[in-house]
């Protein structure tokens, strides 16, 4: 924030600013010093709706005008810094974009970039680094909305924004909201270059390091970046995946699941790492490994299946481990083996911000060491050129052990990304039932299951209900007898004259129709049932 933004003045200086505001918008004043446009730019910020009153001036010509001058009456780097970047936070409230369906913002938009000579200052200031900390994400924004702009009247703007992003200052941005915009202007400046009919800002990809719209290119394990990002992330409501054409839905089908599952672990990890830094309650002790200097590399074995690690020597360590002797340090690691346990999971922390995620290599030869040496295996090569750069300062930083069971969806999540056929797609997202779908084909039957199939028809043709019970048939099975209502009977013809079918019954130990059906032919899937749902 800058200091004219942390200013309060009193409510007698308001009262006055607010009067200047009025007799300017309504053209009783004149802008005749630049201190009269400094006053006038304080006296815009001191209304408390932004939407409101910015749309006072886009209303006038003399307060367009007005404006317009206030902005460009100094091109001097403090003068951006005090006066038009607080402007431009100003207009940054949401609530103006929400104006009209954003065409109020894009007015003062317009009223800021031209003529070009603001936006040339300001781009000239970002250049020699004179914008920093809160100014340097508002810059960020407005390069957002610049490069939002339709039509190809900005060219000029586009190009700047465009080179912006590699130069110095966007480049080693430290703060995570100032580069989850650079992230977004990345995908606007992509779709404003392809020739894809897709033009929805809204698709999956851009939102940070770690979103691709190919689901497969996403890294299992967030990075930084992602971890810390408050994008909303993308995936598909069901109506959407139902909605998607046939040929298209087993694809879309699986980047969802992905997507759904991977939000479920990360939601999970962010919980964890919380409790373990102490922002949250938690059952659980953490372990948290402090005093940290790299030692060595340990390039890893590919024939045994040993990734790349790093060593570590650790200066604190959990507990009482770091007085135990020897001797004792051995009989300690041996009995328990919760302790550092083997492939646990973690973050590699600086004072605010997490620099990698990593597996412990749990080694017990390295632990018996002065000082014990852990082994890190980081999730992949960058996120292990990252923790080598933040080693070369090891000041602070620290190692935080997570109970997330990343175990149990790695392999999901990875299986996922791998799958490359469905063949029972038609059963399982025939999602409109009346799509005549040709490849959800109908089981080849057994001629003993013809027989039931049969038998199954000629009950359903000839019962039905009475006025006070169900009729009730039987079954014939071999030697043994079974009554079946109405809705069993059905469930069970339903279930053999198709490849996949659901059942649907009252919770139980057990649903008739489906281990009637087990005897008839091996299901996809069998278990106890302890829901009312079950597939068969």
């Amino acid at each position: 924030m800058t200091a004219s933004q942390a200013h309060q003045p009193d409510p007698r200086r308001a009262s006055r600013l607010l009067k200047v505001f009025g007799d300017v918008t309504k053209g009783g004043r004149v802008l005749a010093t630049a201190a009269d446009a400094r006053l006038f730019l304080e006296a815009v910020r001191m209304n408390a709706s932004p939407a409101a009153c910015l749309e006072i001036i886009t209303a006038r010509d003399v307060a367009q005008n007005a404006l317009r001058h206030s902005l460009r009456v100094d091109s001097s780097v403090s003068f951006i810094n005090y006066h038009v970047i607080p402007f431009i936070a100003y207009m940054s409230d949401p609530g103006v974009k929400l104006m009209y369906n954003g065409q109020l913002l894009r007015q003062v938009l317009l009223l800021v970039v031209q003529p070009p000579i603001l936006w040339g200052n300001l781009f000239n200031a970002y250049k020699e680094s004179q914008l920093s900390g809160e100014n340097l994400h508002i810059f960020a924004w407005l390069c957002l909305e610049l490069a939002s702009l339709p039509g190809e009247d900005y060219n000029d703007i586009i190009s700047d924004i465009t080179s912006a992003l590699q130069l110095k200052p966007f480049r080693e941005a430290q703060d995570h909201k100032t580069r989850d915009l650079l992230y977004r202007i990345k995908k606007v400046l992509a779709l404003r270059a392809t020739t894809s009919p897709d033009d929805d800002p809204e698709t999956a990809g851009g939102r940070h390091d770690n979103d691709f719209a190919n689901f497969r290119e996403i890294s299992i394990f967030p990075t930084s970046d992602e971890f810390y990002s408050g994008a909303q992330p993308f995936y598909r409501r069901a109506s959407e995946v139902a909605a998607a054409n046939s040929s298209e839905r087993p694809r879309i089908h699986l980047d969802n699941q992905f997507r759904l599952l991977r939000e479920d672990m990360l939601g999970e990890l962010r919980d964890d790492l919380k409790v373990a830094i102490g922002r949250k309650r938690g059952k659980k002790n953490s372990q948290i490994l402090g005093g940290l200097l790299p030692i060595g590399i340990d390039t890893g074995d590919e024939k045994r299946g040993r990734r790349c690690a790093v060593l570590l020597s650790c200066r604190a360590m959990p507990g009482t481990f770091k007085s135990l002797n020897l001797a004792k340090r051995k009989k300690f690691l041996e009995n328990n083996k919760a302790f550092l346990r083997h492939q646990s999971f973690g973050a590699l922390c600086g004072d605010d911000h997490i620099i990698a995620f990593a597996f412990v290599f749990r080694d017990v030869d390295q632990l018996m060491k002065s000082p014990p040496v852990i082994v890190l295996q980081f999730t992949s090569s960058d996120a292990t050129a990252r923790a080598l750069d933040a080693l070369q300062s090891p000041a602070n930083l620290r190692f935080v052990l997570v109970h997330t069971p990343v175990f149990a969806y790695q392999p999901v999540l990875e299986c996922l990304q791998e799958i490359t056929e469905m063949p029972l797609e038609g059963g399982l997202l025939r999602l409109d039932t009346n799509s005549d779908d040709s490849s959800c084909s109908p089981p080849i039957l057994s001629a003993s299951v013809q027989a039931c199939v049969r038998q199954l028809e000629d009950l359903l043709a000839g019962g039905g209900r009475t006025q006070y019970r169900p009729q009730r048939r039987w079954f014939g099975l071999g030697s043994r007898h079974f009554v079946l209502d109405e809705s069993q009977n059905k469930a069970v013809l339903h279930a053999l004259n198709s490849a996949v079918a659901l059942i649907q019954g009252p919770p139980g130990k057990e649903i008739f129709p489906q281990l009637l059906l087990a005897s008839q032919r091996p299901p996809l899937s069998y278990s106890m049932p302890t829901t009312a749902e079950e597939v068969i």
